[in-house]
């Protein structure tokens, strides 16, 4: 099959490796794709069905539907064919799913905001003063004369979780 598009570097070759497909509707028997285990479905059919439907319509396909967005194979698919596609799904999970498989990332911008996080990471630590100053004595070890609430770990992960600060 000839490659009508790419997804940055990649194309739809590249993603597939040319495997072989016990049957193009179905993914069962099939070697595992990147993008295609992050879920489990019997109903999943191969991509390359869509790669064979592109190449065989006459003209030049521009766009696709998937009126019934599954996992997202059919997106998935035309986008590394280069194919414009509309999915519609009723799930909301599986929606944000095949948007989480489709989204492009600027691997230098990423790169660039971890080493950007990881220099200043040590901005971050708090010292227990700082967390703990406004809760009682007795909340967190040591406590007074060894009696408290909650260790200094515990207490800590608490208040530290999802960015809430419940003591500080």
């Amino acid at each position: 099959m000839q490659d009508a598009g790419q997804v940055g570097c990649v194309r739809f070759s590249d993603w597939t490796k040319h495997r072989a497909v016990a049957t193009l509707g179905s993914n069962q028997g099939s070697t595992i794709l990147a993008f295609q285990n992050w879920r489990r479905f019997k109903e999943a059919f191969a991509p390359e069905l869509i790669a064979r439907a592109v190449e065989e319509t006459a003209g030049r396909v521009s766009h696709v539907a998937d009126p019934f967005g599954g996992s997202g194979t059919t997106a998935l698919a035309a986008q590394f064919l280069g194919v414009h596609s509309t999915t519609i799904g009723v799930n909301a999970f599986l929606s944000d799913l095949i948007e989480s498989k489709l989204v492009e990332y600027n691997f230098d911008y990423v790169v660039s905001g971890f080493r950007h996080v990881m220099t200043h990471a040590h901005d971050l630590r708090l010292k227990r003063g700082d967390i703990f100053s406004r809760c009682p004595r007795t909340f967190v070890e040591p406590g007074i004369d060894g009696h408290f609430i909650l260790s200094l770990g515990v207490a800590t992960r608490l208040c530290l979780q999802d960015g809430n600060r419940f003591c500080g």
